[in-house]
């Protein structure tokens, strides 16, 4: 994966298209009243590093969202899983070849699981990139493979991006109480 001043150039460089549809969120059902982590602490994860990028993590469909959910965690645990209605303008899909090789990057790289890295490793090519496109304003969403299902899709939302683009998402919870982004 490319760093620093090539990394930025290279993001805008990148081919994106809107998304729009049904994707899926789980959380864990003690936060199941705050479904898009709005009081919540930014953890590290796949686009993200601790405390920096605010991501939203979705999945296609029901499934591929539990096993997500699920995939590092033991014991397992109860989750609430919310269907999101997105409405996105610039998604890059990092299965596509042509997106790869911008990015000088490959599927084990952009599967590579940070958590093996440990708390005090510099962070993961993955994280990089994701914080980098967070920077730049310009993408709202990357589409990925699921680690967890391989050939179904994963959703990753970079939240800062969704009003400069005028791109939104809602959720409702059990009791159809709606909640939106931006």
């Amino acid at each position: 994966m490319l760093k620093g001043r090539g990394l930025e150039a290279a993001i805008r460089k990148l081919l994106s298209r809107p998304l729009r549809g049904i994707y899926f969120r789980a959380v864990p059902l003690r936060f199941a009243g705050d479904l898009l982590g709005r009081s919540r602490p930014i953890d590290a994860q796949r686009f993200n590093i601790d405390g920096g990028a605010r991501m939203l993590y979705l999945a296609e469909d029901q499934l591929t969202c539990l096993r997500e959910a699920q995939l590092f965690g033991s014991p397992l645990t109860a989750v609430a899983l919310a269907p999101v209605h997105l409405d996105l303008r610039s998604v890059v899909d990092l299965r596509d070849a042509a997106v790869r090789k911008v990015l000088r990057t490959n599927a084990v790289e952009l599967a590579f699981n940070f958590r093996s890295l440990g708390m005090k490793a510099p962070p993961a090519a993955t994280q990089l990139l994701g914080e980098r496109v967070a920077a730049s304003g310009r993408i709202d969403g990357l589409i990925y493979e699921s680690p967890a299902y391989p050939g179904h899709i994963d959703l990753a939302i970079i939240e800062n991006a969704l009003e400069g683009l005028g791109s939104s998402l809602v959720v409702q919870d059990a009791g159809g109480v709606a909640d939106r982004l931006p």
